[in-house]
């Protein structure tokens, strides 16, 4: 409306201004002034609407917020009823200076105007009320008429819900933070460019590289993934987890080299970023830093699948590498060789020298054999002493044949184990694929029984495979069967054979010797012996025969007071603590003269006892028993042994005795032996007397002690009783 009238006032205006081209003077003069006060009324009432609209501003009773309506001063001209329950304690804060309400901490005036231009040059300024010092935000807001502000609106808001709210915001991004830092996985996060926005300690760590450092670059370029094995680059990871929208997971192997060249195995998995509205934010990558673990799971399957002792493969990687070749051979149509190989006579180094000693032996087989063979070919160990060689793609069993003696050459000959030098050698079996079996329980169950024909055809080292050694392999598991079930049924007894002395024909000795009562048959110990050993049962038979023997030996060392009966013991059996003492007990159970109990020793196992448990025979020689050496003169034992330790006797082997072929050669060689007996006032006895040629030289050279089936075999208790009776010289009787 104030628009019409203007518009209508300014174009009567311009009439009268124009009066004398529109004729207006020839108007009355009354009608031209009455014209003229109209216009002018005009004019007047459309001013004073606009300084009345200016001075008629009202502030609205329902604002939300307590209002200000300030002059150009500062001074309040207006105040909505929320502003005076504000101010309430002042009585009127119309006419009052906003500088007489409130105050601003730490800010002066930058003016002499006061507040007013120190709030309009700030955004949300805090103030104090000076009525009762609550803490509010003054927000000040210019009001333009024609141009020009004449007026401000000062709105006051509570800032406690704020500051309750923001106080609230950041604790809750100080928790998150601090949960996030206190998590032991490594945090990345990226936007949906794959540009880094976070690391957590635990990342900088592994990158050794601080936040500053990583944020805003690309994650392929901090962290460059790769497969541990293949080397193969994992790219675009954030990307893919994007497109895919869900969790994805890092292949296995899965590692990282910092910048630092320092390289870590992780496992991780990435995980999209969703708004609510379901929009992508980013992708969040947490990862585990698995290095120790990796390798501590390389470890134990490398010792779940190789040797301890040596580091070559074992039994189960054997058959893993085994079974492979056997497809690949199939498939190709090529031959390939099993060689199962074992250490002999390796439990009597062990025995003599130490388990340490056998350890490092096994370790220096291992080194030679794998240093024989080629990158392709594989050297396992499967037991104590046995070691298997899977030669592949070989041409011929000429070739094999060239291959072994070559291993076998290196292989067998002297050791130095810690300055003990020893002489080792080896016995080898072959299998070849597929004449020898087409699966690998054939191919080492054959080279095994081609490596046992090895070790008893003892002019060769090593045998191929054929089928009559299964035959010999099948009666072999018999045999040791059968024994088994002898000494569960107590079949091993003890036979006797008499040792005469030849200058009177009367008994002086008893050697116990063992036989196998199999049904009707008395086998002898050449016919289970090698078995018996090789299924560790001999101390079981020794036992038996032992026991039984000591129970004849009660009645006739009571009767006889001079008889001696003797006992063979091996290495295995006197190192044996528990087997020994057992043995002096049953001595003592029987009421049995400990000097009427000779010990027989080979000399080979003497040489060793007396290296590696001398006090096996102080022990022995202070009980009172009796000890002889068996086999003088074959295990070249150092004379310097005999003056140490205490004998009793010598036993002169089968070898030396005289034939009709060479009866001079043979009585000097019995002649030292008897010589040296005598020197060191010990028997001297002749075993395997088989002629009455024998017995003359015997008598010739001195030895009077005479064992062999030409004067009496071995015979059983009820045999040897009577003649015990009769051949023993009434002065060795005990007296009743």
């Amino acid at each position: 409306m104030k628009v019409i009238f203007s518009g209508i006032s300014i174009v009567l205006l311009i009439v009268v201004l124009m009066a004398d081209k529109f004729a207006l003077f020839n108007l009355n003069l009354f009608v031209y002034c009455a014209l003229c006060f109209v216009i002018l009324a005009l004019l007047l009432w459309c001013f004073r609407c606009g300084v009345s609209r200016q001075q008629s501003i009202h502030l609205g009773a329902d604002a939300p917020f307590p209002q200000l309506l300030l002059d150009g001063s500062g001074v309040v001209v207006q105040a909505n009823d929320q502003a005076r329950c504000l101010f309430a304690d002042v009585a009127s804060v119309e006419g009052e200076s906003l500088d007489a309400l409130i105050s601003l901490s730490n800010t002066k005036p930058e003016s002499e105007q006061g507040l007013l231009p120190v709030l309009l040059g700030q955004l949300n300024p805090n103030c104090t009320l000076k009525c009762d010092g609550s803490a509010m935000t003054a927000i000040v807001v210019p009001l333009y008429f024609n141009g020009s502000h004449c007026r401000y609106i000062c709105i006051f808001k509570d800032m406690k819900k704020e500051v309750e709210l923001t106080e609230a915001f950041k604790a809750e991004k100080e928790l998150l933070e601090v949960t996030v830092n206190s998590i032991g996985d490594g945090v990345i996060c990226t936007d949906t460019q794959g540009v880094i926005t976070y690391v957590n300690p635990v990342t900088e760590a592994v990158l050794a590289m601080l936040s500053e450092e990583v944020v805003g670059r690309h994650f392929d370029d901090v962290m460059p993934m790769y497969h541990e094995v293949t080397k193969t680059p994992l790219n675009e990871f954030p990307e893919r987890c994007l497109k895919q929208g869900h969790t994805i997971c890092l292949p296995e192997l899965t590692s990282i080299t910092n910048h630092l060249g320092l390289t870590f195995a992780i496992q991780d998995s990435f995980s999209p970023i969703i708004a609510k509205d379901g929009t992508y934010l980013g992708t969040v990558m947490v990862f585990q830093d698995v290095t120790e673990s990796r390798l501590m799971a390389k470890k134990m399957n490398h010792l779940a699948h190789h040797d301890s002792l040596t580091g070559l493969p074992n039994r189960l990687l054997l058959h893993d590498r085994l079974v492979q070749t056997c497809k690949r051979a199939k498939r190709v149509q090529h031959q390939f060789a099993l060689i199962f190989v074992d250490v002999n006579k390796f439990k009597k180094i062990n025995d003599s020298l130490g388990h340490d000693y056998g350890d490092l032996l096994l370790k220096e087989i291992a080194s030679r054999l794998t240093g024989q063979i080629r990158r392709c070919d594989t050297v396992a160990r499967v037991g104590g002493d046995e070691f298997v060689i899977l030669i592949d793609s070989i041409k011929n069993k000429k070739y094999v044949r060239k291959v072994i003696s070559k291993i076998l050459a290196c292989v067998n000959g002297q050791y130095t184990l810690e300055r003990v030098t020893i002489k080792a050698c080896v016995s080898a079996g072959v299998a070849i694929y597929p004449d020898d079996g087409e699966d690998s329980e054939a191919l080492i169950k054959h080279a095994d029984a081609a490596m046992y024909r090895a070790k008893k055809i003892k002019q060769t080292e090593f045998q191929f495979y054929n089928a009559r050694l299964d035959h010999e392999a099948e009666k072999r598991l018999q045999q040791e069967s059968d024994l088994i079930a002898a000494i569960q049924n107590q079949a091993f007894v003890p036979f006797y054979q008499p040792i005469i002395d030849a200058h009177t024909r009367k008994i002086k000795k008893l050697e116990v010797l063992a036989r196998w009562q199999q049904g009707d048959q008395l086998l002898l110990p050449k016919d289970f012996f090698e078995v018996a050993c090789d299924g560790e049962l001999m101390i079981e038979i020794g036992q038996q025969i032992r026991q039984r023997a000591l129970r004849a030996m009660q009645t006739w060392c009571s009767t006889f007071d001079n008889l001696i009966i003797t006992f063979n013991f091996s290495l295995v059996e006197l190192t044996d603590q528990t087997l020994m003492k057992q043995f002096l007990a049953q001595i003592a159970q029987h009421q049995i003269a400990y000097r009427q109990v000779e010990i027989e020793i080979k000399e080979v196992d003497i040489i060793d006892l007396i290296e590696t448990a001398p006090t096996i025979l102080q022990e022995l020689e202070q009980t009172g028993i009796r000890i002889a050496i068996d086999h003088f003169g074959i295990g070249h034992a150092n004379m310097l042994y005999l003056q140490d330790f205490v004998f009793d006797a010598v036993k002169i082997p089968p070898a030396f005795l005289a034939s009709s072929e060479s009866l001079a050669s043979q009585n000097n060689l019995i002649k030292v032996v008897v010589q040296i007996a005598k020197t060191l006032e010990i028997e001297s006895t002749a075993v395997g007397v088989e002629t009455p040629i024998q017995v003359k030289s015997l008598n010739l050279t001195g030895c009077h002690l005479i064992q062999g089936n030409h004067l009496y075999p071995p015979l059983s208790e009820t045999d040897v009783t009577p003649i015990l009776s009769t051949y023993m010289s009434i002065e060795r009787r005990k007296a009743k």
